[in-house]
């Protein structure tokens, strides 16, 4: 298993969010890397079984990813100090990454490489729960052992919680 432990800051002068922001057609507002720590050894395996596709999950948030635009005051967030709503998604995949559970619900926790699924898939859930929203919430996936789902082409799941990780949280302007 995995925990998120803190979030940081990626400068919007460095490479990986100048990357990201022209993927994200100059949408991305704000870019925080996501820390992990394994709560058991060797549950992310080693760096060459990881695909080298971006994957994206967009969901919802309680309003806090709004928050974090506005209010960029730590270069490093602890992820327990991000959100206190313990119903927003946007903190639980930041502290337990995704849940296999979730899916197995219909709840969502399907990605893919094309990010206008993962801006839509946000949209609609945002909408879903009535939360009218300026920035969506999109994590920046990297996966293992990646199977299509019969939702449709770029609809993609994992089998186990340990082979799909966030790595990035993007905020991007609706």
């Amino acid at each position: 298993m995995i925990q998120g432990v803190y979030l940081e800051h990626v400068s919007i002068h460095s490479d990986a969010f100048k990357e990201f922001s022209q993927r994200f057609g100059d949408k991305l507002s704000s870019l925080y890397e996501v820390n992990f720590t394994e709560l058991v050894n060797g549950y992310l395996g080693d760096a060459t079984e990881w695909e080298a596709t971006a994957f994206y999950h967009g969901t919802t948030h309680c309003g806090c990813v709004d928050q974090r635009v506005y209010n960029v005051d730590n270069a490093k967030i602890s992820v327990q100090d991000w959100c206190m709503n313990s119903y927003c998604s946007t903190r639980g995949i930041m502290i337990n990454g995704h849940l296999r559970a979730k899916l197995a619900a219909l709840d969502g926790h399907f990605f893919s490489p094309v990010i206008n699924i993962a801006r839509s898939f946000a949209q609609t859930r945002s909408k879903l729960a009535g939360r009218p929203l300026n920035y969506l919430s999109i994590f920046i996936c990297i996966a293992r052992r990646v199977l299509s789902s019969s939702n449709g082409a770029h609809f993609y799941y994992v089998q186990n919680d340990c082979d799909i990780l966030p790595v990035f949280l993007a905020i991007v302007q609706i």
